[in-house]
């Protein structure tokens, strides 16, 4: 049993250093989600199209991009109504804490 505290001792500072850089890397976003998040964060919500535009980006990187953040809980997403609707986004409060 004496090995087992010894190994929590060594293991134990090793696993919180771990975790603490997994979570560093988790939280970062791209500059592209910066510039979605400060742009959303002045206008509230916007049109998936619009969002590509403004970022210079192709709709399906857009609709990745907003997806990850969603994930996050910085953005909300409108449900997918097939073709012939837009989907929106909208900024969350984390998501606006973010920004600020």
């Amino acid at each position: 049993m004496k090995w087992l505290r010894w190994w929590a001792v060594a293991v134990g500072p090793l696993g919180l250093l771990v975790k603490m850089v997994v979570d560093k890397r988790r939280s970062r976003v791209s500059p592209d989600a910066v510039k979605m998040l400060a742009y959303l964060a002045t206008h509230t919500s916007g049109p998936v199209p619009e969002l590509s535009t403004l970022l210079k980006l192709a709709p399906e990187d857009t609709l990745r991009l907003l997806t990850e953040l969603e994930q996050r809980g910085l953005v909300q997403l409108s449900g997918d109504q097939g073709i012939g609707h837009v989907r929106i986004a909208a900024i969350t409060k984390a998501g606006r804490e973010r920004v600020t």
